[in-house]
């Protein structure tokens, strides 16, 4: 059974919104997560919002839902610490990141990303559009620092390529590039599809972006090594 979590801010038509969307079905418990903020007019906004959304599960037949506050006050690390005493012990969530604070937003998107790296927890981050017309479903995998011969690996595969193609151009033996484009595979950086006795390697988006960043860090890191003169200097 589905755990769902929802960030909740001073309107209740986001979570109920994204609740049909979604559906109840398979879920087995849901929890709102709301800023409590110091003046009355705020504190009186979010209570109305969340009396509205309890008011929308129990006629939707949803009784398990525990509403968790967080002070305005609290650091990021708190609110992490907090939060994840009340949701834990459970091994299948969706956060859907729909209204509320950016802190609380963050925070959840940071507690999905800690609960993928455990074993045996099935974990989805949904955010959605202003309109809420759209959502997309968010990664939840921060790859690994590729050594430079995988960013090389990266580099060379280009817009897409082969196993054979990529081994020649590297200079390297097909078994070595194979087994570091599997490594690449996990990590999310590249997909690579084999068509009959060709496999066809492609960078993702996210092998891109890591791509994109490494490339300028390492051009960085030289350029911060060289004086104004040309001369190497030390550190």
């Amino acid at each position: 059974m589905t755990v769902l979590i929802f960030n909740v801010g001073f309107t209740a038509e986001y979570v109920i919104r994204a609740i049909s969307r979604r559906s109840i079905d398979g879920v087995n418990k849901i929890f709102l997560v709301a800023m409590e903020s110091k003046d009355d007019y705020s504190q009186r906004r979010s209570s109305e919002a969340i009396t509205a959304i309890l008011d929308f599960l129990r006629i939707a037949g949803v009784t398990d839902v525990d509403v968790i506050k967080v002070n305005v006050d609290w650091s990021f690390d708190a609110i992490l610490e907090y939060v994840s005493e009340r949701i834990g012990g459970y091994d299948d969530y969706e956060f859907h990141l729909v209204g509320g604070t950016r802190m609380t937003l963050l925070a959840l998107y940071y507690l999905a990303l800690l609960l993928s790296a455990m074993p045996g927890v099935k974990v989805k981050a949904i955010a959605y559009d202003e309109a809420m017309t759209s959502s997309k479903e968010l990664p939840l995998r921060v790859p690994s620092v590729p050594t430079k011969e995988k960013l090389d690996v990266l580099e060379a595969i280009g817009a897409g390529t082969t196993v054979t193609g990529l081994a020649r151009a590297l200079n390297k033996s097909p078994s070595t590039v194979s087994l570091q484009l599997t490594s690449l595979k996990e990590e999310g950086l590249i997909t690579a599809e084999r068509e009959g006795r060709k496999k066809d390697v492609e960078i993702t988006p996210l092998g891109r972006a890591v791509l994109n960043l490494m490339k300028k860090a390492v051009k960085e890191k030289v350029g911060s090594a060289t004086s104004p003169q040309g001369g190497s200097t030390r550190v």
